[in-house]
């Protein structure tokens, strides 16, 4: 059909111009319009349409609405939809009643018409039939089922999307689909009717610098210790401070360490390592270094004791000992019974005594961090 521009007509003087506003309106307005039969029966004609789904425009030949039954002693009022993505026609039966109400719109349909059958109908006819199509949801999806945590337009669970481009995702007909944790999307990817399809997440599908749990868990598994530069424990990590901590929320910690660090109140809680305060020792484990030593138990500073002379050092009476530091903070090397040498400047060393004993408790230069237990 040849195309023409619109123009407001007048029947009586622009018989002319009517025909090509009709021109310019025939595709559109004729697109699925629905009718009575030619013969009518329990059944009506849904007229030819097209769609486009973001990628093809198709068209979908006239088609019957059938299904139709009437009503027993209520009128009835049904629905002819049609399908966003395909096209069908289906028939949605309503409620006898008194004064009945048109059924709801599945989800995934377009509206086409009502029909208000009175009881014990054997045909339908024009006068029974309300046109109500709305084409303007073809070919795309306007709402998708959700779980918690999405908010949005519409009714609990259920975010509304108004799409700039039509999504051409066919979801069985019903505009409603759930997903399996872990699944992604592969299909299909034009319109169609076909129900989506879904398959288990894989490693290729995520990007290369994605570390996998596995993968973190190997990097640092539960039970690993660390120190860290701050005041409180980061992300996924307890500050090692002999906490009784909860054997479910922390089940892997709590596989790794079980009671080692203690069995908090016996049957719900264990105890994290006190590590505050503490240097780390390497576990003996049959080296025979420290062989009397438990796995993951504590260990008291040790004393050292060492021969101690006393004498006068540059005019000051000071002391010496094996590997410590006299008054003057030069660090002694060996004794000879009247003589301490390499006092430094050459200095002469009288001695007042001889060697007795001495204990000192050594401690090497520190900074206090954070020690914290991987959960």
């Amino acid at each position: 059909m040849s195309v023409s521009t619109f123009q407001q007509s007048s029947l009586s003087s622009q018989a002319q111009v009517v025909d090509g506003d009709v021109s310019v309106l025939a595709r559109l307005g004729a697109a699925f319009a629905p009718h009575a039969q030619s013969i009518p029966d329990l059944s009506m004609v849904v007229d030819a349409g097209h769609l486009f789904d973001g990628v093809s425009l198709s068209e979908v030949a006239a088609q019957t609405a059938a299904g139709f039954a009437a009503p027993a002693a209520n009128p009835r009022i049904d629905r002819v939809v049609i399908d966003q993505l395909s096209g069908a026609v289906s028939v949605v039966t309503g409620t006898e009643a008194a004064t009945p109400a048109a059924p709801a719109i599945p989800g995934g349909k377009a509206p086409v018409a009502q029909v208000l059958l009175p009881p014990n109908a054997t045909a339908i006819t024009n006068a029974m039939i309300t046109d109500e199509r709305d084409l303007s949801s073809l070919g795309r999806i306007i709402a998708v089922e959700a779980g918690e945590g999405l908010t949005g337009g519409g009714t609990s669970g259920v975010v509304t999307i108004g799409l700039e481009t039509p999504v051409a995702v066919a979801l069985g007909g019903t505009g409603v689909d759930e997903v399996a944790a872990k699944e992604v999307f592969i299909g299909p990817l034009s319109g169609n009717d076909a129900p989506p399809s879904w398959r288990q997440l894989q490693l290729s599908d995520l990007p290369a610098d994605v570390a996998t749990t596995e993968e973190v868990n190997q990097a640092a598994p539960a039970g690993a210790v660390q120190h860290f530069a701050m005041s409180t424990a980061p992300n996924g990590w307890l500050a090692a401070n002999g906490a009784a901590v909860s054997r479910t929320t922390y089940a892997n910690l709590f596989t790794a360490i079980g009671t080692t660090f203690g069995a908090g109140d016996g049957s719900t809680t264990f105890n994290l390592p006190d590590l505050r305060g503490e240097f780390m020792r390497g576990w003996d484990s049959g080296r025979g270094v420290n062989p009397t030593r438990a796995f993951g138990s504590g260990e008291a500073a040790t004393e050292v004791g060492l021969p101690v002379f006393f004498g006068v050092f540059g005019g000051q009476v000071a002391f010496a000992s094996i590997g410590c530091q006299n008054a003057d903070s030069n660090i002694q090397q060996d004794f000879s019974s009247s003589v301490i040498t390499n006092l430094g400047e050459g200095a002469a060393w009288t001695a007042l005594s001889s060697p007795g004993s001495g204990f000192f408790t050594t401690r090497p230069r520190n900074v206090a961090l954070l020690a914290c237990i991987k959960y």
